[in-house]
């Protein structure tokens, strides 16, 4: 400890002989190594204010702390709020909530950790032990330390914050986002007590600005992404692969999932995921297929070790004794489709088609799943998607096989309305996940496992979103109207669309856009002139909804009038309206104690924001008025709910104090 003040000294000395000799002044940070949102922070901070902070870098948080305690240093950010630490220190009001991350050899089940290792001084051994009261705990004071730990099974887990996520995942082990698990408490700026105040002001103000907010998660996500795909690219090279070998990669030309362009690029959900995965793992994939290549013969390549890559390959327990597979990156929906008007309503399931002619493609997972389903049937193959459907409308068969996303996609792209429908009465007669397949050896096994993790850094939502989604309305109305050149049947459609419209401005001025529930002028029209008195009605806002605001920002804050909204549609059985701002309205046909137990389920929720990882607890004041001696004004009601409520209010703030 001693050699500990002296350096801190020595370093404060150099620094302040540094600024008498710039004649200029400057603020020292203290930060730990790789400490990038302090550095985000205070950097945006000198940036728009032309405030020069200095950093100075500590090997653990409580030297960082004891140094800011004892006045050597002017700032530390990332600290959580403790009655304790209020005697020698100001804080400002939070602004974030700390990634804490646990760091494992091999995939983490925390079910199966017993021993976890914790920074000393910190407030993350007491909020996990809250939520997992049976661990065992043994303190570190720098990261060695915890990787010796870990490298000598002393313990099962490491629990740090981001700061460490690049030395531990480039050092091998496995990292993953903790804060899910618990009830993380956000974390502030802190400075020396009595010292700094203004600027500690302008700090958190700044902190609490939407572009900083946007600036703060987004170089945090690119920080994440770029350190997970070092450590993974790290593992190729110690995978073993000889990286200079090409990857052969076959696809099945596929609508939606392969689409074979005539300038021989390809596209489509698995072109797309396996070539991102690919770039993310540094390797050299090649497409050895062709568009008119058949499904059956790009199987055996897999099959003989001629490729390296299948994809789209169904992943079933029957095929895993043949290939290893990626995570699942896509479910789709097996379907059947008909004739438009082809036996409406004749059957429930496959297994009552057997004299019905079905089509599938050879080879195809769908052929061989109907295959089972339906032992003695014979099928109708067909080597490619339009050749199926082509069998279809030319009424070779009466049924095909096709994926629902397929068949849209079909149908909304096709130049003429198709007379072909799903069949409804059947529905979906399967779903399963689709991967990419890989030999069944060493290098299958290693590729499997690389791949796997590779997906998990792409943005696979928004690739599925680019090729799968429904028809929309508006083509379909356009091919409608080449088909039909009817005077009559244009008018009454304009017609139609009128009263489409007129409706659709009515329902949009009396709803609230946000929440999707009526809106003020709702309630006034229904209950303008009087309130009946053997309804209840309950006026109800959200505590501290301005804090929620000014802390997280007003995205924050209407996605918890949201989660608002859709807790009162669940649990509330009557009518319900967002009148301005976080105040609702509800209205019902109820007893007292009816109502008290749909508000049960209201008062209160957590809320949790995955993309900025926010969780608040949130509570709900209400008024209720029922059991009128007559009909009211609706504004009286609204009055005497709202009184009903400010007593609530009263209550919430008073054991808030306390």
């Amino acid at each position: 400890m001693y050699k500990f003040r002296c350096f801190i000294l020595l370093i404060v000395s150099l620094f302040s002989f540094g600024v008498l000799a710039n004649n200029e002044t400057s603020y020292l940070v203290g930060t730990e190594h790789e400490d990038i949102i302090t550095k985000i922070l205070f950097d945006s901070v000198s940036k728009k204010n032309n405030i020069k902070f200095e950093y100075i870098e500590f090997d653990n948080f409580s030297e960082a702390l004891e140094a800011v305690e004892r006045g050597y240093v002017d700032f530390l950010s990332n600290v959580t709020y403790t009655q304790e630490r209020t005697k020698d220190l100001d804080f400002s009001l939070p602004i974030g909530i700390e990634y804490i991350y646990i760091f494992t050899i091999g995939k983490a089940d925390i079910d199966n950790i017993s021993i976890l290792a914790v920074p000393e001084n910190t407030t993350i051994k007491s909020t996990i032990a809250e939520g997992f009261p049976d661990l065992e705990f043994i303190e570190y004071r720098n990261i060695d330390d915890a990787i010796a730990m870990l490298n000598s099974h002393q313990v099962d887990g490491v629990v740090d914050g981001m700061n460490q996520l690049e030395k531990m995942m480039l050092s091998g082990f496995d990292a993953y986002l903790f804060n899910d698990h618990v009830s993380l408490y956000p974390v502030s700026v802190v400075t020396p007590k009595g010292k700094n105040q203004d600027l500690l002001g302008l700090i958190e103000d700044h902190a609490h600005t939407p572009s900083f907010q946007k600036l703060s998660r987004e170089s945090v996500d690119n920080y994440q992404l770029s350190v997970r795909k070092q450590a993974l690219r790290k593992q190729v090279i110690q995978s073993g692969l000889d990286v200079r070998e090409p990857i052969k990669i076959k696809l099945e030309n596929m609508v939606l999932f392969a689409n074979y362009q005539f300038d021989g690029s390809v596209d489509g959900i698995a072109a797309e995921i396996l070539f991102q995965a690919c770039n993310v793992l540094q390797l050299d994939c090649q497409l050895v297929s062709q568009a008119d290549e058949s499904w059956a013969s790009m199987y055996t390549s897999l099959v003989d070790h001629s490729i390296d890559v299948l994809s789209p390959l169904a992943i079933t327990d029957k095929r895993k004794e043949l290939f290893f597979f990626s995570d699942g990156y896509y479910s789709p929906e097996a379907i059947l489709a008909k004739r438009k008007n082809y036996k409406d309503g004749v059957y429930h399931s496959i297994s009552e088609m057997f004299i019905e002619k079905i089509g599938v493609i050879e080879g195809n997972f769908l052929a061989s799943l109907l295959n089972e389903m339906l032992p003695e049937k014979k099928f109708v193959y067909y080597k490619t998607q339009n050749d199926l459907l082509n069998g279809l409308l030319t009424n070779e068969v009466d049924y095909i096989a096709i994926i629902r996303a397929t068949f849209n996609h079909k149908l909304r792209y096709s130049k003429n309305i198709l007379p072909i429908v799903e069949d409804k009465d059947v529905g979906a007669f399967y779903s399963y996940e689709l991967g990419f397949g890989f030999q069944k050896n060493e290098k299958g096994r290693i590729l499997s496992d690389l791949f796997s993790k590779a997906i998990n850094l792409i943005n696979v939502e928004t690739i599925i979103k680019k090729y799968d989604f429904p028809p929309d309305w508006y083509t379909t109305i356009q091919s409608q109207k080449k088909i039909s050149r009817n005077t009559i049947v244009r008018f009454l459609f304009i017609i139609s669309i009128l009263v489409c419209v007129v409706f659709v401005f009515h329902r949009r001025s009396i709803t609230d856009e946000l929440t999707r529930l009526r809106n003020r002028l709702a309630l006034y029209k229904k209950y303008g002139n009087q309130f009946p008195k053997r309804k209840v009605l309950v006026y109800l806002d959200i505590n501290k909804f301005k804090q929620i605001n000014d802390c997280y920002g007003h995205n924050v804050g209407d996605k918890v009038l949201k989660q608002l909204s859709t807790n009162i549609k669940r649990f509330w059985k009557g009518e319900a309206y967002r009148i301005g701002g976080d105040e609702f309205v509800l209205v019902a046909s109820v007893d007292a104690q009816r109502a008290q137990k749909m508000l049960d389920n209201i008062r209160q929720f957590t809320f949790y924001n995955s993309i900025t990882e926010t969780e608040l607890l949130v509570s709900v004041s209400m008024g209720m008025v029922n059991d009128l001696e007559k009909n009211l004004p609706l504004d009286d009601a609204l009055n005497l709910a709202d009184q009903s409520m400010y007593e609530s209010k009263h209550r919430f703030r008073t054991t808030n104090r306390n």
